[in-house]
């Protein structure tokens, strides 16, 4: 792994490509750790507490992905990148599409209370989304009631599995904007979907840039311009916290943050 990230800049981590500067880093320092690395995968228990450690609450942390398929997948992308060493310096990330590799993990507390954290997963069928649900339906795994939504709640990483296999039937869910040039997320339709399956949805930013003018004034502005955009509103964050004994989720809105 730190041979093809160097390649995207010269192992010389001074001259190593900005976009892969910070994981040259942690790989480099990982591998000379005395520290025990977990590799996650589909199955794989990352961290348990106990309460003797923890008062009288316990905490496990379970891995949900990347399964099987998704990880000779994964390294058949990676192969194929290593071949383009013999030429020198890439000098750009390749592209690992499909993007399967995603750590999906699922936090339970006290037994009773369980989050879904979908991290950037998207459904690929065979290596996504659709695997996973598999997996946890033979596994007759508890639902969880909070869900971090994958993907910055873009159709890509929606699976109806996630909802009716995986969340309980009244779950909240919380997720974070993405802005790139003309890719703004979630959408509206994303919004609408999400709501309609939750009692309580929120995100970190209000990631809405279409420009809140009355519908006159709007028409006089796009007479003159383009496109309006809403200026950048800044960060949010978003806590969830459940009480020792409570099977609810109560929400905290800190910055930008709002209800979806």
């Amino acid at each position: 792994m730190l041979r093809l990230i160097s390649a995207f800049g010269g192992a010389d981590i001074s001259v190593t490509a900005k976009g892969t500067r910070e994981s040259f880093t942690i790989f480099r320092k990982l591998m000379s750790s005395p520290a025990r690395l977990a590799v996650a995968a589909a199955n794989v228990s990352l961290a348990r507490r106990s309460q003797k450690s923890l008062g009288n609450h316990s905490v496990a942390l379970d891995a949900l992905s990347p399964t099987s398929n998704c990880y000779l997948v994964w390294t058949g992308l990676i192969a194929r990148a290593l071949r383009s060493l013999e030429e020198g310096n890439i000098q750009y990330a390749p592209e690992l599409l499909p993007n399967c590799e995603s750590i999906v993990l699922r936090m339970e507390m006290d037994d009773d209370r369980l989050a879904l954290l979908g991290s950037d997963m998207e459904d690929h069928k065979q290596s996504g989304w659709s695997a996973i649900v598999a997996a946890e339906q033979r596994r007759q795994t508890p639902r969880s009631s909070l869900y971090k939504v994958a993907h910055h709640g873009s159709i890509t990483g929606h699976c109806d599995g996630i909802w009716a296999e995986l969340l309980t039937s009244s779950p909240v869910a919380v997720l974070t904007p993405f802005h790139n040039g003309r890719t703004h997320l979630p959408k509206a339709d994303d919004r609408e979907r999400i709501r309609i399956r939750t009692v309580a949805a929120y995100i970190s930013s209000e990631g809405s840039v279409k420009a809140s003018y009355p519908r006159e004034v709007t028409k006089q502005l796009l007479r003159r311009v383009k496109n309006l955009h809403r200026v950048e509103r800044g960060l949010g964050a978003v806590r969830m916290r459940s009480l020792h004994g409570s099977y609810g989720w109560a929400a905290e809105m800190f910055g930008n943050a709002a209800q979806l």
